[in-house]
């Protein structure tokens, strides 16, 4: 979403497809004309208009350019304290050699063939960058929602066995609730890779153009890592230079 502003201080938000057109100011009724598209862009902190998405993020990050210029990308007020390793894998093309499907031998008979094909990736490497206050605050919103979580999971499986209440043994019954909980905890917190990934994916849709990468891009991998001091910004040229 973008803005323009009116003569009166009130500013009107506006889409990229109306660049170039002229919109109404709802509290004085004036017309005001909205720029170009790139002048749009300018106006709302852009400071590639012309790039990708993705050379964005890397022009930014090679400049320590907000939002890599070592505030919070969260509160956009604090200075970041703390960075988190983000590795980005894009597919950027797939060759299709075979597409597979079903073939009928010599014999008659028919056999499924799984097609191949030939993947480019390209990586991109970027680090979060949050204050402490930002990450407490997530970390104890993703603490409550594991437990509820857990909870829910404890109380759906219980009510499950109390449906064969009167085909088991007490005992049994609950042994094997225990077993399963207990199952379904591990497999949850031994995945360090994976519980990083849920925890801190929702700080990349505040970081600007990277929310856009996600979106724009059909196939992607994310690998979060675990949290680190951020010391300066030399950590963030050691991402760029990578």
């Amino acid at each position: 979403m973008y803005a323009v502003a009116c003569p009166c201080g009130r500013q009107i938000p506006v889409e990229l497809f109306q660049a170039g057109t002229s919109v109404t100011c709802n509290e004085c009724q004036r017309t005001v004309d909205v720029p170009s598209m790139s002048d749009l862009k300018e106006l709302s902190g852009d400071t590639h208009p012309f790039m990708s998405a993705i050379e964005k993020v890397r022009a930014t990050l090679l400049a320590c350019e907000p939002p890599f210029d070592g505030h919070c990308q969260q509160c956009q007020s604090n200075v970041a304290t703390i960075e988190i390793p983000v590795a980005l894998s894009i597919m950027v093309e797939r060759h299709v050699q075979d597409d597979g499907g079903i073939r009928i031998t010599p014999m008659g008979g028919i056999v499924a063939h799984v097609g191949a094909s030939e993947e480019w990736w390209e990586e991109l490497n970027f680090p979060i960058l949050v204050c402490e206050s930002c990450l407490n605050k997530s970390s104890s919103q993703f603490s409550l929602l594991s437990v509820s979580k857990y909870l829910f999971t404890l109380i759906t499986l219980a009510l499950v066995g109390l449906m064969f209440i009167s085909n088991a043994d007490w005992l049994e019954l609950y042994i094997v609730l225990g077993l399963i909980s207990g199952a379904i905890a591990v497999l949850g917190w031994k995945k360090q890779g994976l519980r990083n990934n849920i925890r801190y994916e929702r700080f990349l849709k505040k970081i600007s153009w990277v929310s856009e990468v996600l979106q724009s891009e059909e196939e992607c991998v994310i690998s979060i890592d675990s949290p680190m001091p951020f010391i300066s910004s030399r950590s963030i040229e050691n991402n760029s230079n990578q």
